[in-house]
């Protein structure tokens, strides 16, 4: 069987990593042949097998894009799609899933789509029509939530969808000793959250010796920095930019700060779950309540309460007894993410629809 992964890049983010550690698996157990479809010429973060032959059109970004340019990325893909004859056309993201469908149209093979916005993301008026005209013609719909799913089915009127959840791999926690380091993993959006999560965190009261690390880049580094010097933050926020050294951040650090005020699936959540860290996260849609269970694997907070999320950052870090419990059972339920078997649904998923 012949797979083409189509994505707009592989830049750091939870789409990109997914789908590199699919391909990555797949090929690596000989289960399939592989090839990927790369619109933009963003710098990669994520390592492929170098098994998968990679076609990059190099564009820059589809925000610029023009009526005509848009036809000959069309005209480029569906060339491709002929050259390849995939069994399979496999999408990620909105973009990829629209122009998949368009330059696929009248062609014989299956088209598996991967839906990974959240219910309240916003979207231009031509993308919703888009996605009502196109999204039926797909063979099959991933969805990452069950919230979603049921967002897809009603919004769009189809019921060709699942829900498979994102593989977490599992981490383990080495010898390095848990500082006094509470963590925040993702990019510098706004859909982050991060302004609540530096507001909750001056608000703390046991904060004194303790240090907030915020692991990747966005185009709101600068204003959250000059945030934090108005907050009187500077000795104890620390930015680090993107980094390949997440696992190492989370091993370190006692306690995992979740501010996202809208999720598709809160990937940063779930894999500090599985490096055993107590967390904190507002209840957005879509993708926390899968996964914490108040008070019994992990905190929810209403979104943007940040009284009420500084009040359970104080708890756990007042109470080293609390912040292992609550850890070991975020590992436990992490243990239902486990990548290979959510490797195998998606695999068994698309090779059968």
């Amino acid at each position: 069987m012949k797979i083409l992964m189509i994505i707009p890049s592989l830049s750091a983010g939870g789409a990109e990593r997914v789908l590199s550690s699919l391909a990555n698996d797949w090929i690596a157990r000989n289960m399939c042949e592989i090839e990927m479809v790369v619109f933009t010429n963003v710098e990669d973060f994520y390592e492929i097998n170098e098994n998968i032959k990679i076609h990059r059109f190099n564009y820059t970004s589809f925000s610029k894009f023009k009526y005509f340019e848009l036809l000959k990325l069309i005209y480029r893909l569906r060339r491709k799609i002929l050259e390849i004859n995939p069994d399979i056309c496999f999408s990620f993201l909105r973009e990829s899933n629209i122009l998949t469908l368009i330059s696929s149209m009248g062609l014989k093979n299956k088209i598996v789509i991967s839906e990974r916005d959240s219910p309240l993301t916003i979207l231009p008026f031509h993308y919703n029509i888009l996605r009502k005209k196109l999204y039926p013609l797909a063979t099959g719909i991933i969805a990452q939530t069950t919230e979603y799913k049921e967002f897809i089915d009603n919004e769009i009127n189809i019921s060709k969808s699942i829900v498979i959840p994102n593989p977490v791999r599992s981490i383990e926690v080495s010898e390095v000793k848990r500082e006094k380091i509470i963590i925040n993993v993702g990019r510098l959006i706004p859909e982050k959250g991060h302004e609540y999560l530096l507001e909750s965190f001056a608000l703390c009261k046991k904060k004194k010796d303790w240090h907030l690390v915020l692991v990747g880049d966005g185009y709101l580094r600068e204003k959250l920095e000059k945030k934090v010097r108005q907050l009187n933050l500077l000795q104890q926020v620390t930015f680090v930019g993107k980094s390949k050294e997440v696992d190492n951040w989370l091993c370190r650090s006692s306690i995992f700060a979740f501010s996202s005020i809208s999720e598709g699936f809160p990937n940063a959540l779930a894999e500090a779950m599985s490096a055993s860290l107590p967390c904190v996260s507002f209840n957005c849609i879509t993708g926390p309540s899968d996964l914490i269970f108040d008070g019994v694997n992990g905190f929810l907070v209403e979104v943007k309460n940040i009284q009420k999320f500084s009040e359970r950052l104080d708890l756990l870090m007042e109470n080293d007894e609390l912040r292992i419990n609550l850890g070991k059972r975020a590992k436990l339920f992490s243990e239902n993410l486990d990548f290979k078997c959510i490797s195998n649904q998606y695999f068994d998923y698309i090779s059968k629809v």
